[in-house]
């Protein structure tokens, strides 16, 4: 398969072996041909631990793993005021933290991913609609603070990372991060699409109704005032007289078992075919195996995916599987991992499993 000789192989496998990344477990069987017996190898995912953190508006969501996406440890934390002033002392405490008690591995901590609800490049928060964090460098602070590198990303390029290493069969994928506001992660034969400036995939802010609502990015009319979670949460909200603050995606799977079902569902209907105009247009525009979408909501309610099905009556978009993630949230988690395994190993396409 490799194209090396016997000389190479063992020479190869002797480093591997020196570096604790792979190990012996025995002898096996020889061929049918003869010959000697087989050693057989085996990676070790417990040489060391990626910590991944997901920084949003007001929570951070903190794993650390073996270099197999086996989860350690996970803490959430929520009600946080994040600003220019407080995040780097959040990050740092909540690192720290999540050092602690964790168990012993050769190569200790190998990195410690970041994701990023915004534009992100060369480490750097761009721009984000959800905090004012841009402009500090987070990456360089933790740098001096701990002994393992940092990498800041993008929430919806990471989510499509985790699902490409850790779950999905496909080389070419699309994931759409449905959360506040709408982000969508590209993969092309296993690598991530970014784009120049690190903005590819903002699909968020394409316009689905000229004119519409405004937006904070400058548009009107932009495609998450009207399907992202946060809209389906402020329409129901309104329409069933609810304060905002009490509607979740368990707060919908609620109301549909209750009187105001029908309002819940015709609101639903109605923001799932807003996102099918959007799913139809990233297809045509990638090409992709399959679309993964991102959402607690979707995810509870797999419904919903059903009414995406059904609009999508385009002969370019037959044959395009749609699915929900598997990750129950921590689909950006998942990917941070991915990219730290993916520099650990200077692999640029890393899988680990794939989806039964």
């Amino acid at each position: 398969m490799t194209k090396l000789n016997k000389a190479s192989i063992s020479s190869i496998v002797k480093t591997l072996m020196d570096d604790g990344l792979v190990y012996e477990t025995g002898i096996g069987d020889a061929s049918s041909l003869g010959g000697r017996k087989p050693i057989l190898l085996e990676y070790n995912t417990k040489v060391g631990i990626a910590i991944a953190i997901d920084l949003g508006h007001d929570y951070l969501d903190v794993v650390a793993a073996y270099l197999d996406g086996s989860l350690i440890k996970e803490n959430k934390i929520r009600n946080l005021t994040i600003t220019k002033e407080t995040v780097l002392d959040i990050l740092e405490t909540a690192i720290i933290d999540t050092m602690k008690a964790l168990p012993e591995t050769e190569k200790g901590v190998i990195g410690c991913a970041i994701s990023i609800h915004g534009i992100v490049q060369n480490n750097q928060i761009i721009y984000s609609p959800i905090y004012t964090i841009q402009g500090v460098d987070i990456e360089h602070y933790l740098s001096e603070k701990f002994d393992f590198p940092f990498y800041l990303e993008n929430e919806a390029n990471l989510a499509a990372l985790g699902q490409y290493t850790f779950i999905s069969r496909a080389d070419d994928l699309l994931c759409l991060s449905i959360h506040g506001g709408i982000g969508l992660g590209i993969i092309e034969n296993g690598e991530l699409r970014q784009g120049k400036s690190g903005s590819a995939g903002e699909i968020g802010h394409s316009i689905l109704f000229p004119n519409g609502d405004s937006c904070p990015c400058g548009n009107h009319g932009c495609l998450e005032r009207y399907a992202s979670q946060r809209a389906i949460y402020d329409s129901i909200a309104k329409e069933l007289s609810l304060p905002v603050a009490e509607i979740n995606s368990d707060t919908l799977v609620d109301l549909l078992q209750g009187e105001q079902r029908e309002v819940v569902l015709r609101i639903l209907d109605e923001r799932a075919k807003y996102l099918s105009i959007a799913i139809n247009d990233i297809i045509l525009l990638n090409d992709p195996e399959v679309v993964y979408i991102d959402s607690s909501i979707y995810e509870k309610i797999p419904e919903l995916v059903d009414i995406i099905r059904e609009q999508l009556q385009s002969r370019f978009t037959e044959g395009v599987k749609i699915k929900t993630s598997n990750f129950k949230g921590r689909s950006s988690l998942f990917g941070g991992i991915a990219v730290i395994l993916r520099t650990f190993f200077n692999v640029p396409v890393f899988k680990i499993r794939h989806e039964q």
